[in-house]
């Protein structure tokens, strides 16, 4: 559903620590044939921080979600001519199942050593 159903957008999964894909990750083809999740990130028991300044442990794609935000500011901030479409590219270039997409867990999880790599590479030409 909405908004992950907008085009241009960017789809995160969730996943526990283990890489088992969340039960409430939502995973689908879009109205315009597009599959979703397209990467997955750390949001099924994941610690953040309470809204009394303490950590305590959550559940959901609003965790997971933060998590590959995280990636790509440190990508951006290390590659700052990266575009939109490239950084898209980069993180499921750099993703566990890149070669064997999954219906439910998409490209998988990017690595960000790999993310680097990929980046370095783009602007090295």
């Amino acid at each position: 559903g909405s908004p992950s159903e907008a085009p241009n957008v960017f789809t995160v999964g969730s996943v526990n620590i283990n890489g088992i894909l969340s039960e409430f990750t939502a995973w689908d083809i879009t109205a315009d044939g597009r599959s979703k999740p397209e990467v997955v990130a750390l949001g099924g028991n994941a610690c953040v921080i309470s809204a009394e300044g303490g950590t305590t442990v959550k559940s959901g794609t609003s965790y997971a979600t933060p998590v590959m935000c995280g990636l790509a500011a440190s990508l951006w901030q290390a590659y700052p001519g990266l575009t939109p479409t490239q950084m898209k590219e980069v993180l499921i270039g750099s993703s566990d199942r890149y070669d064997a997409r999954d219906p439910m867990y998409g490209y998988g999880i990017p690595d960000m050593g790999k993310a680097m790599e990929i980046a370095g590479e783009m602007f090295s030409r």
